[in-house]
């Protein structure tokens, strides 16, 4: 993700066993679906880079994601960083990919099959 002044990334940690299973908004249904839990590890590169390394788990499903947030001046040292990952783990890193709701709405949808 890009970082800038006015746009901060934040998250937020709570029990979802307490959350009903359907509220309504804007007179609709919403239901609750299930429940995603990530465990994040956060590395500081420098003021401009910052590495965040998750273990999400979801529908039976355990799975890794490495995001990199950086500002725009340094795109390329942010660019240059997920190469050499990519080339320790000899596979190649995606700037584009799925988020993790993406995928826990894509393995809902591939288990209600």
């Amino acid at each position: 993700r890009h970082l800038d002044r006015d746009n901060c990334s934040t998250e937020e940690h709570f029990q979802v066993d307490t959350l009903p299973r359907v509220i309504m908004w804007d007179g609709m249904p919403l239901w609750l679906k299930g429940s995603l839990q990530t465990e994040r590890k956060i590395f500081k590169v420098c003021d401009g880079i910052i590495l965040m390394l998750d273990l999400n788990q979801y529908l039976g499903t355990v799975d890794y994601e490495l995001e990199i947030e950086y500002s725009e001046a340094f795109r390329k040292q942010a660019e240059g960083i997920l190469m050499l990952i990519g080339s320790m783990v000899g596979k190649s890193i995606s700037l584009d990919t799925m988020s993790k709701s993406e995928r826990f709405f894509k393995r809902l949808d591939e288990s209600t099959l």
